[in-house]
């Protein structure tokens, strides 16, 4: 059976790791390129390897699992919730430490610099500002009563829905830098908990790791046992899609302000597939299979 270049990418889904494993010749190698858009080059140890049972491995792998990320992805991040969350981030600094931050505004400017070191807000206070937090308190501060902001986002609702209802197969799964209590909090305002089989946040991945650290992603694949091979990664944060293509997973970015603030990579990473949002229309460009 004759398979477009596009239909050969749905079919078969990430297989960076697989390819550079088990492909050694180049005459194979250069088949896969002309079949997979983001195969890295061949090994120069070029060796015979079985193309049709490594091509037959790959049908046979679908995705089985949807990796996605909460703030940014699953509702837009212009409309002020995360922005929100921030202001509360420096009152609570300013609150709590008034020795130590005079107002907001000098919470921030300390804030800053260790965000964008330790990828997480909570880390960045203990880590890098040497603050002792009380964890509880600052996740109800911070992230507050989502409902002011946010409401039932009927778009992923259906998508959801829709693929949780086509495969039995699919695991849903959060994965988020912000606690699960408050993630669940936030899912149940959105209309979306119900369909994820798993939230896992800032608990499970402990007080020294959070995405984009692969130390984070191996935590909680002990706990899920999915396959990065067989994973599609949705997220806002192009350091975090990243280092899940560094693991094998399919990528897709959903635009916002965040990639603009993370500023350019110089490591040439580019997402598998870009969309403007969770949709139906969306989804079934990049994913069809699972429609």
């Amino acid at each position: 059976m004759a398979l477009s270049r596009e239909r050969t990418r749905h079919l078969f889904p990430s297989c960076d790791r697989l390819y550079r494993q088990d492909v050694r010749d180049l005459r194979m190698a250069r088949c896969l390129s002309s079949l997979f858009h983001h195969a890295p080059p061949p090994p120069a140890n070029a060796q015979h390897t079985d193309l049709p049972r490594l091509l037959l491995c790959l049908y046979n792998n679908p995705s089985r699992t949807l990796y996605i990320d909460l703030d940014g992805t699953l509702y837009a991040i212009e409309n002020g919730y995360e922005l929100a969350c921030r202001n509360r981030v420096f009152q609570f600094m300013a609150d709590e430490y008034p020795d130590k931050f005079t107002d907001c505004e000098s919470a921030k400017r300390a804030w800053h610099p260790h965000f964008r070191q330790y990828n997480q807000t909570l880390r960045a206070l203990r880590a890098g500002l040497g603050l002792i937090v009380d964890t509880e308190k600052y996740w109800t501060v911070t992230r507050g009563n989502p409902s002011e902001l946010l409401g039932v986002n009927e778009d992923a609702k259906k998508v959801l829905e829709t693929v949780t209802k086509n495969s039995k197969e699919i695991q849903c799964i959060i994965l988020t830098n912000c606690a699960e209590k408050q993630a669940k909090e936030c899912l149940e305002v959105l209309g979306l908990l119900e369909y994820f089989d798993e939230v896992y946040g800032a608990d499970a991945m402990g007080a020294d790791s959070c995405k984009p650290e692969i130390n984070a992603f191996e935590k909680i694949k002990k706990l899920t046992g999915f396959e990065y091979g067989r994973t599609v990664f949705f997220e806002d944060s192009v350091k975090n899609l990243a280092a899940g293509k560094q693991l094998g997973m399919r990528t897709v970015l959903i635009k916002s302000e965040t990639t603009q603030e993370e500023g350019k990579r110089d490591d040439g990473f580019q997402p598998d597939h870009t969309i403007d949002a969770v949709t139906v229309e969306e989804m079934r460009r990049i994913l069809p299979e699972l429609f």
